[in-house]
């Protein structure tokens, strides 16, 4: 709770990166970057505030992945209200897949991520 007797804005993109950590854990993106070192980094990250959070609230944040290019992904999110039954934000992060072994350089999604991506999610749009 800030100043305002609501959530700030910046925790909403902590609650972001927390479920996307574990969707790369989900989807075999965090062992690839333990065992090859190539892994997800945020490139952008745009937020629509809709609705405060206040406490006490029990919420849900989301996370999938709505666009699959050759090396980056659009992820979607949600945060949802239990107290209000409501949406209170809604988000979408470009990541990006790089190889931290070669600068940090773009590199082409694996086939068995793309194939657990698809699985989660089902259709994503390529």
């Amino acid at each position: 709770m800030d100043a305002m007797q609501h959530v700030n804005n910046a925790t909403y993109l902590r609650w972001f990166e927390n479920v996307r950590f574990l969707y790369f854990e989900l989807v075999g993106l965090n062992a690839l970057h333990r065992a090859e070192r190539i892994g997800a980094i945020l490139a952008r990250t745009e937020v629509d505030f809709l609705a405060p959070v206040t406490f006490p609230d029990d919420l849900l944040v989301t996370a999938r992945v709505v666009r699959i290019g050759n090396t980056s992904l659009v992820m979607q999110h949600r945060v949802w209200s239990s107290s209000t039954s409501r949406i209170c934000a809604k988000a979408e992060a470009i990541v990006v897949v790089v190889d931290y072994a070669h600068e940090a350089r773009p590199t082409t999604i694996w086939e068995p991520i793309r194939a657990a991506i698809r699985a989660l999610d089902g259709d994503v749009e390529a």
